[in-house]
């Protein structure tokens, strides 16, 4: 924590608000995602702890100086959800939370929904492509493709909903009734 207190500009707090989450409240408005960048670094230089050295990985987010339509749960909130962003983009840079962000997020928030009752109700299915060996042009085996379709039809693009199911939680059981489908 100390550390990273040094990274702040004057007038500027940090507080810690679980085990894995620091909140940065300060008055420097034109400059959260240079204050967001320095306690990254910060928190990436290597400490020394009980005689071992260890570094820290950390992800950033963060909300510019909000207007009246927020309270402190809501920034939040907001601010954990760009940071959450922040990690699945990678590279390390600092991410802002925006309005398309918000709306990309509920967006996914409501593809999770229907992805629940999709297993609910064995709406996917299993498309197999054979593979075969190219020098020989024979059949080597059978590989099986999860495909979703809503139901109004749209088709919904295996790298968007396996990695949502991923983060929801509902991988396994996808991955289960796969298993037992192509068998």
């Amino acid at each position: 924590r100390e550390s990273l207190v040094t990274a702040l500009p004057e007038g500027a707090e940090i507080a810690m608000v679980d085990a894995g989450a620091v909140v940065a409240i300060g008055t420097a408005c034109g400059r959260p995602a240079e204050i967001a960048e320095s306690l990254l670094v910060r928190a990436r230089e290597a400490s020394v702890a009980e005689g071992r050295e260890m570094r820290l990985r950390g992800h950033a987010g963060w909300v510019a100086c909000p207007g009246a339509d927020a309270d402190a749960v809501t920034l939040i909130r907001r601010a954990d959800s760009a940071a959450r962003e922040a990690r699945h983009v990678g590279r390390g840079t600092p991410m802002a939370w925006s309005d398309e962000l918000g709306a990309r997020l509920l967006g996914d928030l409501e593809l999770a929904s229907a992805m629940r009752r999709a297993v609910e109700q064995a709406q996917f299915r299993l498309v197999f492509q054979p593979q075969l060996r190219m020098d020989r042009g024979e059949p080597l085996g059978v590989e099986a493709l999860i495909r979703w379709n809503l139901p109004d039809g749209v088709s919904v693009p295996p790298d968007r909903f396996v990695a949502l199911a991923e983060e929801s939680g509902l991988i396994d059981e996808i991955g289960s009734w796969s298993l037992r489908e192509a068998c």
